[in-house]
């Protein structure tokens, strides 16, 4: 079974200077509070637009905020089968 937590924004948003709580990313990124919880959790996976928006609110590269997904998204490439695709 696949892990909930496929990116890293709940620990990055902590480690940030100064931590960031929920509702500020949220205000940042004009999301709701319980969007960046969906994604937290792992339930919603952000459009690339918006992903790169978390990255830059967080100072980190997307790669790095997104660490599990792009391994998967490369993976499935390397395969064969595709990028970004989500299982459901």
């Amino acid at each position: 079974m696949r892990p909930l937590n496929r990116n890293r924004i709940r620990q990055l948003r902590r480690l940030h200077d100064p931590p960031l709580l929920q509702r500020e990313l949220a205000a940042v990124l004009r999301v709701s509070q319980s969007e960046v919880s969906a994604w937290e959790l792992g339930k919603v996976i952000p459009t690339l637009e918006t992903a790169l928006a978390i990255a830059l609110a967080l100072e980190s590269p997307v790669e790095v905020v997104f660490d599990q997904l792009c391994r998967e998204a490369a993976a499935r490439v390397a395969a064969g089968s595709g990028g970004w695709a989500v299982e459901d």
